[in-house]
């Protein structure tokens, strides 16, 4: 491509923002389709046959159906059995993929402080965690969009059109900007993050039975995880202690694609 040419810039540039924008409609939809599996499931629950039905949500949840209503009548199936451990975990997860969910948070306030009645607040959360991923993902798509856009117009000749290319400069902070919340919400939402959801541990300062105790982690705990080593992990607490506890008591909650492990709490 001559870039030197007025007419292939105007060309590039206009294909380059369309392209993102067709990316953001399609890429980034929300597919929210059920199955018979679904509603079969919702019947089983509503018969109070709350067993089955959490069998009916986890073998959705195996066959890559998640979305939040999944994970909420998860987490209420197994409060019916009277097993608020998973039932954290499905909340956590729903809320992950729509973390404003009224009646997923109203859900998890309760069963963390079922697990544990000296919790009576959520964790707190960043800011970077009120809305998806892919939420941030759109916002510097759009963004991007916006300066490949304004500087097609830029080359345009003379005509009332050619003026929008003036807020080329305005475009090109709003994707920076967009660029550096996408990067922070990314790691943000990849971070390990795990829960205690059983009983009252010691976290070790080796990952060993023998080792002394570096700190008590109570039920409903929110932990990062630092390390892995042959049956243990190295975690930090929010307020920064370290230390190892078993991989067995350590619950993924993030990242998304993480491997759920409820059946090691059945």
């Amino acid at each position: 491509m001559n870039v030197h040419n007025p007419y292939c810039l105007r060309v590039f540039f206009f294909c380059l923002g369309s392209f993102f924008m067709l990316n953001t409609l399609t890429v980034f939809s929300d597919d929210s389709l059920f199955d018979d599996k679904f509603q079969n499931a919702n019947r089983l629950y509503e018969k109070k046959e709350y067993s089955a039905a959490k069998d009916q949500y986890l073998e959705l949840i195996s066959e890559g159906l998640l979305t939040p209503e999944i994970f909420l009548n998860l987490g209420n199936s197994w409060i019916k059995l009277n097993d608020s451990a998973n039932a954290l975990i499905a909340y956590e997860r729903g809320l992950i993929l729509s973390p404003r969910n009224p009646m997923l948070m109203n859900n998890l306030k309760f069963t963390l402080i079922e697990l544990n009645p000296e919790k009576t607040d959520l964790p707190k959360r960043s800011f970077l965690r009120f809305f998806p991923l892919n939420f941030w993902a759109i916002i510097f798509t759009c963004a991007t969009s916006a300066f490949c856009i304004t500087v097609g117009l830029s080359q345009l000749p003379h005509t009332p059109m050619r003026n929008l290319g003036k807020l080329t400069p305005l475009t090109l902070v709003f994707c920076i900007i967009g660029a550096g919340l996408f990067f922070f919400a990314n790691k943000e939402w990849n971070r390990d993050v795990g829960i205690v959801s059983m009983e009252k541990i010691a976290a070790r300062f080796g990952p060993v039975q023998e080792a002394e105790e570096s700190f008590t982690v109570e039920p409903g705990d929110y932990l990062s995880l630092i390390d892995e080593r042959s049956g243990w992990v190295r975690v930090v607490d929010s307020r920064n202690r370290k230390g190892w506890i078993e991989t067995d008591y350590f619950h993924f909650i993030s990242p998304p694609n993480k491997a759920l492990n409820f059946s090691k709490l059945d």
